[in-house]
């Protein structure tokens, strides 16, 4: 039985604990956070850095602030460590060793993207179209975040540039720029009812970020009253993943992936935001799925009699099996990992979106096509999450479905007629600075301008 310390007293650490000590003693906890210092944890006491000069035990990190603790600990000389990873409801721990390298050091021509998934990302929308002559000029590096390998974080820590969309803990030796993952809606942070986070460590976090790519001033001013950081840092270039959505075979894509023929049939994407994470944080109600297995069947039956298919594409965090029938598609993270496609891709087939309180409708108002709010717990979910745009039915520009039975009315006005397009156009027109296929461009010229003024005060 292996002697383990657990770096990271949180609630992934309370599920590490009942993972690993089924076959390792955990001996310690560690954290960086001194309010915990002192107390326990499943009767494990939490210690802060200084124990790890002394203590026998191997290091697992179970943080969301991964990459923040490996430059912790290979700056303590801790160059063995494993990471407590979660995947939906799989665990796993990935072992790195870095005891063979010695040169940790930033290389200034190395830009690293850091890609969470591929469900509507901006890292990897950046890397389908980076320019060659940038590809040339810098050593330009993707890291997968769900196919981690044994270079992930030594890649990340010598880039000295790195873009990325998701809440993470900067060096400040390098140019770190935030994409984020979607226009706010729901409340975040500061604007969040959800109360098991820290604020002001993310509000310290994002100050320390060099740049965030915005949308427009509205989506910058917003987003500040979420994190609270100098509003220099925003620019407005536009979001890269929303060049995805221009792409003229999305069809042919959409067929090739599930291997149909469409000919004229019409589509329909369902993407529902998630409502409960393995971290404890709950949105909306608890439910198994947003639409029961007779609800699907009833559905099924619609849409074979209107010649109409629709594509399920569930969050990440909250995808399963559903049942098998002929008009409805099940989408999932690993199919768009095995055609080697983002969402955004294949969203550009879509007739008709049907969501619920995903941003993803922010970026479909670019294709001016129908859209519907599918809300059967909104009462729930403004109560526990709460929404940072206000009112709900001005901001949402599109048919609100509080049942089933009125999301199949929904559904039939939508494909045969278009009531919201000019409410569609107000909303398109306040959220989007761009409405070109230029994001990716303009954010590989603003790259390559910082990192050249960059050089360029090195050399002086």
């Amino acid at each position: 039985m292996n002697k383990i310390v657990l770096f990271g007293a949180s609630r992934l650490g309370e599920i590490a604990y009942q993972y690993l000590t089924k076959n390792h003693k955990i001996i310690a906890y560690v954290d960086n956070d001194e309010t915990k210092l002192g107390k326990t944890m499943n009767n494990v006491k939490i210690y802060n850095t200084e124990i790890l000069s002394h203590i026998e035990g191997y290091i697992i990190i179970c943080s969301m602030y991964d990459l923040e603790i490996v430059t912790q600990l290979i700056g303590l000389g801790v160059t063995r460590f494993g990471v407590f990873e979660v995947n939906q409801s799989n665990y796993e721990v990935m072992h790195y060793d870095y005891s063979d390298i010695d040169d940790f050091s930033v290389k200034p021509n190395k830009i690293c993207l850091i890609i969470e998934n591929n469900s509507g990302s901006n890292t990897y929308a950046l890397l389908k179209r980076v320019d060659e002559i940038i590809c040339e000029k810098y050593n330009v590096t993707s890291i997968y975040k769900y196919l981690k390998n044994s270079n992930y974080y030594f890649d990340i820590l010598t880039s000295k540039l790195i873009l990325y969309t998701h809440d993470t803990r900067c060096n400040e030796n390098q140019i770190n720029i935030q994409m984020w993952h979607g226009f706010p809606l729901k409340g975040l942070s500061y604007m969040s009812k959800y109360n098991h986070q820290n604020r002001e460590a993310n509000h310290i976090a994002w100050s320390r970020l060099d740049y965030i790519v915005s949308y427009s001033q509205t989506y910058s001013t917003l987003m500040n009253a979420c994190y609270g950081v100098d509003g220099e840092k925003y620019k407005v270039l536009g979001m890269p993943r929303n060049d995805l959505l221009f792409c003229t075979n999305s069809k042919k894509r959409l067929e090739e992936v599930y291997n149909i023929t469409l000919n004229n049939k019409k589509v329909i994407f369902y993407i529902p935001t998630f409502r409960n994470t393995v971290f404890g944080e709950k949105n909306g109600g608890f439910i198994k799925s947003c639409l029961t297995d007779d609800e699907l069947i009833e559905l099924n039956t619609y849409l074979e009699e209107n010649n109409t298919i629709m594509v399920y594409k569930m969050h990440p965090q909250e995808e399963k099996e559903l049942i098998t029938l002929k008009n409805i598609l099940n989408l999932t993270e690993s199919m768009l990992v095995d055609f080697s496609l983002d969402l955004y891709e294949l969203l550009g087939s879509a007739d008709v979106l049907i969501t619920d309180y995903s941003s993803v409708y922010f970026d479909f108002l670019l294709l001016d096509k129908p859209i519907i709010f599918y809300i059967f717990d909104y009462k729930t979910y403004e109560a526990s999450r709460g929404f940072l745009l206000h009112p709900f039915d001005f901001w949402a520009p599109g048919a609100k479905a509080y049942d089933f039975k009125s999301l199949l009315i929904a559904i039939n006005n939508g494909l045969y007629g278009d009531e919201y397009k000019l409410k569609r156009d107000l909303i398109c027109n306040i959220v989007h600075t761009y409405k070109d296929n230029q994001s990716c461009d303009r954010v590989w010229s603003f790259v390559d301008e910082i990192l050249n003024k960059n050089n360029f005060m090195i050399r002086k």
